[in-house]
């Protein structure tokens, strides 16, 4: 299951180099298809849980940046090298923002458009070979994520799933690549 897909910035990567900025995407996804030994899962602390904001479906976590980023609402700078001004991220779509837009109630940040269980889903960061290849991809994976997000995230074995399921369903699809073979 695809849940959100994005173009990184350079606040996200900070470590890739400037002309790879452009290339890179990110990928949220659920982790339920994956075969791994099963590790030692420490239970979430109640204070981990409650260590975020709720505002507009966004579960915005406080954070200061040292590195070059904007606030995504009012455009100016969330950043400075020895005092940052507080801000926000969500932890879902990564908006980020002044903490302040929050404080004095603005309304200037959009809902967050991604729905899903954070402790279960799972983040890729792909570079593409160039930005158009990456804006394809983009728009293509778009696409692709549910418009409705589902009631709840359930995992599902594969052994006990409905035999009856349709194609769509299937985890397996053929992908064409830019010069036409099948992969």
């Amino acid at each position: 299951k695809l849940f959100h897909v994005r173009p990184v910035t350079q606040g996200d990567v900070y470590r890739a180099e400037t002309e790879e900025i452009p290339k890179i995407f990110q990928i949220l996804y659920a982790n339920e298809g994956e075969c791994r030994k099963d590790l030692e899962v420490e239970p979430v602390q109640p204070a981990e849980k409650i260590n975020f904001l709720n505002h507009k479906g966004h579960e915005f976590v406080p954070t200061l940046y040292h590195f070059p980023a904007n606030c995504e609402a009012c455009a100016k700078p969330l950043w400075h090298v020895f005092k940052p001004p507080a801000a926000l991220e969500c932890r879902r779509c990564h908006v980020k923002c002044h903490r302040d837009h929050l404080d004095k109630k603005e309304e200037l940040i959009a809902p967050c458009k991604v729905s899903y269980d954070v402790t279960s889903a799972r983040d890729m960061l792909l570079l593409a070979s160039c930005q158009d290849e990456q804006k394809k991809w983009v728009t293509h994976l778009v696409k692709k994520i549910p418009k409705t997000p589902p009631s709840t995230f359930v995992r599902a074995s594969p052994r006990t799933m409905s035999t009856r399921s349709s194609a769509n369903q299937s985890f397996r699809k053929v992908v064409k690549n830019t010069s036409g073979k099948t992969r």
